[in-house]
């Protein structure tokens, strides 16, 4: 069943690249756009792990810092939010706290354009985020903060963690983050 599976997806991936090829013109050839897919059903199911860990992780921001960012990464994972840099369990978790946040309402964090290329036992991934807010069920959302980040995990005890995540404001950058921030 699996190996069906397997094929079934492979056939309607070549197929759908073939489309592609012939769509936007001569440079591109199948064999080039297949050999840049990945070629084994584990290899997506590592990739959709790794999309829904940071998926998982941004599921925290909801409740205002209060969760336990620091299990999503390595022992020695370093967070680094515009030049400010924590690294270790604790320390991630009390930046969390420390910013927190204040607004009320619900915050919800939009992610996009996230792109996972896996290697084996490590993967990056690099995404757009939008963090929005809702004050009441009737209020429009307002959007907060906007920016990008690159992640570096590892696969330890079965599961994706963050060895490293760097994260970088485009917009609405807190004023308490302003002196450490870098421009990437």
């Amino acid at each position: 069943m699996a190996f069906r599976l397997e094929s079934m997806l492979k056939h309607k991936v070549a197929t759908g690249l073939a489309l592609a090829a012939l769509a936007i013109g001569p440079e591109i050839t199948v064999q080039s756009a297949l050999a840049a897919s990945p070629a084994t059903l584990s290899e997506l199911l590592e990739r959709i792990a790794v999309e829904d860990t940071i998926t998982d992780y941004y599921a925290l921001f909801g409740g205002r810092g209060q969760g336990d960012f620091g299990a999503f990464y390595t022992d020695d994972g370093i967070l680094d939010a515009n030049g400010v840099v924590r690294q270790g369990r604790e320390q991630i978790n009390a930046l969390y706290k420390e910013i927190g946040g204040s607004e009320g309402g619900r915050i919800d964090i939009l992610i996009n354009n996230m792109r996972v290329s896996v290697h084996g036992a490590t993967a990056t991934a690099d995404l757009v985020w939008t963090e929005c807010s809702s004050q009441t069920l009737t209020d429009l959302p307002k959007i907060l903060e906007q920016g990008r980040e690159h992640d570096e995990l590892v696969k330890t005890g079965g599961r994706w963690r963050l060895k490293k995540r760097i994260v970088t404001n485009d917009g609405g950058l807190p004023k308490s983050l302003l002196k450490g921030y870098i421009d990437r």
